[in-house]
């Protein structure tokens, strides 16, 4: 075993000194434990605001006062919040720790001591990853954090609440998946975080422990039934007390009385002197101590419920909900489980009549002593693993060397991060069928749809392409010919920023650059098929204007084959076998078809098994556009999601109605999938992957290029 002591990077929220929360506590014993085997530890964290700096280790180095809970913070802090979050695409609860400070200490410590290993304490934090220089890197997760922000939502939440906590539920699962894509290894504190995290990345249960202890002399004597502790600020907290007070306290023999101590339950103060509410306490522990039982009705949360280990390591009797009990093995005698409310009245009341002995407690001192010894050997062999050059399976499947700066990740973290964003979550995301208002499309940029049809072409295999607009989301409601093309199609990219914004409302990562329209892309579409001489066939427009088109594309790309054919003919008669059989004689790579939505969708449907050509493309007015029958707008408002107002402005006759009026009668339909998204269980939160291109052809005609023609 290689126990080389190494400099190690720890960066965190808050630095864990006081230990005011489970996760501080759970922050500040994983610290220990390294420190404890010899590892030289920086710590870098903020110090809460109104809190004065007091390093308790040299290595420990603040990034600043801050404010990062949302109820301290003011209305104008919590927009700038709020404003980041949907702008850069990122969780609320990322944006609030975002801040250059933060960046200039992790920069500062970094270039001071070129740390062997990075550890980046919640995945909040993970922003900075691209910072990280190129060593091995931990993620901590405390928590599922999307099921955390999932349960708070199945709490009773209306109105912006219930969507500020659904678009936090689903910005934290990509998140966290996108996050795994850049570490070499995942850290949970429970088994349950451990089974989730494993899909995604290596993954080590580590067992943290209380930091009560027992002190020398008699022990209080009780003189409350029942005591709960806790910070009710927290919303999972304040939802199990809840629980407990609305549901279980009407179970309870009227002389059982209740004590609440933690601040942020004020509310209590109602119900005297049946519960009995003390606010704030100094000393946690020794009010723990005070009652008989110690009542944990955790109905929500993640993680470790670090007072359920506080209350085992002080050896008081306990009563638990199973979320309270979540990561913990084989809890002592003194802890009993119930997961309903009469089952936990009844634990109450038999715990009081009947308390655990002597030895039983004395027993329960001993387990939480034994986590503290497990903790130190999990960390010892997880930092052996990722640093004496043997074991990390991720690092070894990336064919990664053993020297300190080499990396051959499938993402790299500097080019994948930008902007102070965690860049992964756009890796992840770039690639992937989603579902917007009901329908499906494809996320995917410009050069991921090239790829896509030099693939195609290069199979001979029939690949057809749609995209979607407003225009298109309105008519597929009652059209069932448009619902059908899009089934047939093999991708449906996005035309139209609106589309974009509505998809992030609902959670999707997505980006301007997902944003296609062919205005900006047919320039570089036409260069690759001139380069690999692919013959191109446009069908659409009046036949002056198409061919009048055709010849500037020919101008602008020297030796394009590209033949037009009039797209004002009967689809339904002679006249369109005629041109089908113009089109099959020409056996195109590429047939461009540009008849008008819902015309070419439905001629498209209707014909492409017929169709002697490889990639089927709708595109609408492109010609029109090229041949100058139609003003362009300036590429710039298309850029920034505006070049609808100068086509409403060029045409208003035509398109006022489409731009000014349809829209509107979208958001019932945007509104019902708000309210769905939100109610949808995390493991279904993330897209599907985009359907692959074609790996052989369709059933079709035989080409004249082919062995069959």
């Amino acid at each position: 075993m290689n126990d080389r002591r190494h400099n190690i990077l720890f960066v965190t929220t808050f630095l864990p000194g006081r230990l005011q929360s489970g996760s501080e506590i759970c922050t500040q014993a994983i610290v220990d434990a390294l420190r404890s085997l010899g590892h030289r530890v920086h710590v870098v964290g903020y110090v809460r605001k109104g809190h004065e700096f007091a390093p308790e280790h040299e290595d420990d180095t603040s990034a600043g006062s801050r404010i990062i809970e949302t109820a301290e913070a003011s209305c104008g802090v919590r927009s700038l919040w709020m404003g980041r979050a949907l702008l850069k695409q990122e969780p609320y609860s990322c944006a609030k720790y975002v801040s250059r400070m933060m960046r200039q200490t992790v920069r500062k410590v970094m270039d001071s001591h070129r740390p062997d290993l990075v550890i980046i304490d919640h995945v909040q934090l993970a922003w900075l990853m691209d910072m990280v220089p190129a060593v091995p890197v931990v993620m901590i997760a405390h928590n599922i954090e999307a099921d955390v922000y999932r349960q708070m939502l199945l709490g009773g939440t209306t109105g912006l609440g219930r969507w500020a906590l659904g678009r936090e539920a689903t910005q934290m699962a990509r998140w966290e998946i996108g996050c795994a894509k850049l570490v070499d290894q995942i850290w949970t504190i429970s088994d349950h975080d451990r089974e989730h995290f494993a899909r995604l990345a290596p993954t080590r249960m580590m067992e943290v422990h209380s930091f009560m202890t027992v002190t020398a002399g008699a022990a209080p004597l009780p003189d409350k039934d029942v005591v709960l502790l806790g910070t009710w600020t927290w919303q999972p907290n304040a939802l199990g007390l809840r629980w407990f007070i609305e549901r279980i306290l009407p179970l309870l023999p009227d002389a059982i009385d209740i004590h609440v101590a933690g601040k942020g339950a004020d509310w209590l103060r109602s119900l005297a002197p049946r519960v009995t509410y003390h606010g704030f306490v100094m000393d946690s522990a020794g009010f723990a101590r005070t009652g008989r039982v110690c009542a944990i009705p955790g109905v929500a949360g993640g993680g470790l419920q670090i007072k359920t280990l506080d209350a085992i390591a002080l050896g008081l009797p306990i009563v638990a909900s199973p979320v309270s009990l979540r990561g913990i093995h084989d809890p002592p005698g003194t802890v009993v489980a119930a997961e309903s409310e009469r089952s936990f009245a009844l634990a109450i009341e038999r715990m009081i009549n009947h308390p655990p002995g002597s030895r039983v407690c004395e027993e329960a001192i001993r387990w939480s002593a034994s986590r503290r010894q497990r903790l130190a050997e999990g960390i010892r062999e997880a930092v052996n693993d990722l640093l004496a050059g043997g074991g990390s399976p991720r690092r070894a499947a990336q064919g990664r060397g053993d020297g300190p700066r080499s990396r051959s990740r499938p993402e790299d973290r500097s080019s994948v991060c930008r902007g102070g964003g965690i860049g992964v979550a756009q890796a992840f995301a770039a690639q992937r069928r989603i579902r917007v208002l009901g329908l499906e499309m494809d996320a995917v940029t410009e050069d991921e749809l090239i790829a896509d049809v030099e693939s195609a072409v290069q199979r001979k295999a029939r690949f057809v392409v749609g995209n979607h607009n407003m225009n298109s989301v309105r008519l597929v409601q009652s059209d069932d010919d448009m619902r059908a093309f899009y089934d047939v199609c093999d991708r449906i990219y996005i035309d139209g920023m609106p589309l974009i914004l509505i998809g992030r409302l609902l959670g999707h990562f997505l980006q301007r650059r997902q944003r296609i329209t062919l205005l900006d892309f047919y320039p570089k579409l036409l260069g690759l098929a001139t380069k690999h001489r692919w013959r191109i066939c446009w069908l659409g427009g009046r036949a002056d204007i198409a061919e009048r088109g055709a010849a500037k594309l020919r101008e602008q790309h020297v030796g394009l084959d590209l033949v037009t054919v009039d797209g004002y003919f009967d689809a339904q008669g002679a006249d369109n076998e005629r041109v089908l059989r113009t089109i099959n004689s020409l056996s195109p790579d590429l047939l461009m078809v540009g008849m008008g939505m819902p015309r070419q969708e439905r001629w498209v449907l209707s014909n492409h098994l017929r169709l002697n050509a490889r990639v089927i493309w709708c595109c609408g007015a492109t010609m029109d556009y090229i041949a100058g029958a139609i003003p362009t707008p300036p590429r710039w408002m298309g850029r920034i999601g505006l070049e609808w107002l100068f086509r409403l402005g060029s045409e208003p006759r035509r398109l006022w109605r489409r731009y000014l009026i349809e829209p509107w009668g979208l958001l019932p339909c945007v509104l019902r999938e708000l309210n769905h998204r939100w109610m949808l269980p995390p493991d279904q939160l993330r897209s599907r992957p985009a359907p692959p291109p074609p790996s052989d052809p369709r059933p079709g005609p035989p080409r004249s290029d082919s062995p069959e023609a």
